[in-house]
């Protein structure tokens, strides 16, 4: 089992309330910037940076190149078809897009400990769109996380297939982790039409929202399996997640840890028990 009780030190509170108007806000903005941004080339394994056409042979040397990135200069990282084998670190208002879920896949191995998880690494007010992200592994004790966001206020996640795979149940597997860790707190991350799936380890968790952070999902399915306890979504310490239209399975599809947190679902199909105070509703109907 996890530990639900580690002690997150982050500063940022997000605000569910303000947070489920500021994020859609974001979004479009990323999917602005994005669609704007002049088409590169498909080339297999060619990362395109815009502006400047700059291309490289990897995300990460792309992103390097990368260092006056802001509000009034955004950046779109075009990865074309290809595995990419590294661990991406996002940076603040660069987007990262690529050929689309199958065609694209950025992959790394699970991480010795929790601090290293993630085969990407979010940023404050940065997006990845069109990929397969990838983590996997069997050593015990190490920590199998697709996605990781710690402190990211405005995070976009789109069009993705995001996985956790797990060989024997030495691994801890969270496929999308969001403020769990000791330095977490306040992250504000949207989903969008992407699956997250966690396989395998001793307690496989699709989507674990921890230590005053938000998350908004909309049209995506989460699934947990091939364990005898695999959670779907969970949110902890203060955080809250908001469904909408999704699918969420697992021998728990949504469970809340403590009194402090709260899940609302709506128009969703939930696969499995969830825990009595999380909300489900249809539209129209509070």
């Amino acid at each position: 089992m996890l530990d639900l009780n580690i002690k997150a030190n982050g500063s940022l509170t997000a605000n569910a309330a303000v947070a489920a108007k500021e994020v859609p806000s974001f979004v479009s903005m990323v999917n602005s910037a994005i669609a704007a941004a002049p088409k590169a080339t498909d080339a297999a394994n060619t990362v395109t940076v815009q502006p400047g056409g700059k291309t490289f042979t990897t995300i990460t040397a792309a992103l390097n190149s990368i260092s006056d990135a802001s509000l009034q200069k955004q950046y779109v990282v075009q990865a074309g078809p290809g595995t990419y084998n590294e661990v991406v670190v996002c940076k603040p208002y660069v987007f990262i897009t690529g050929a689309g879920v199958a065609q694209t896949t950025i992959t790394a191995p699970a991480a010795a400990d929790q601090a290293s998880k993630g085969t990407v690494k979010a940023a404050s007010n940065s997006a990845i769109q069109n990929v397969s992200i990838v983590s996997s592994g069997d050593a015990w004790g190490s920590w199998i996380t697709a996605v990781d966001c710690v402190g990211a206020v405005n995070f976009d996640i789109e069009n993705c297939d995001l996985e956790g795979d797990a060989t024997g149940n030495g691994p801890n597997l969270v496929t999308l982790s969001v403020d769990y860790s000791p330095a977490g707190g306040g992250s504000q991350i949207n989903v969008s039409y992407t699956m997250v799936g966690a396989h395998g380890g001793a307690q496989p968790i699709g989507l674990l929202v921890y230590a005053r952070a938000y998350v908004h999902v909309m049209e995506s399915k989460i699934v947990a399996d091939g364990a005898s306890t695999a959670w779907g979504g969970t949110a902890s310490y203060e955080s809250a997640i908001d469904l909408y239209g999704s699918t969420v399975a697992g021998t728990m599809s949504l469970v809340l840890s403590d009194s402090s947190s709260h899940i609302t679902a709506t128009d969703c199909k939930l696969i499995g028990p969830y825990s009595p105070d999380v909300v489900v509703k249809t539209s129209g109907n509070s």
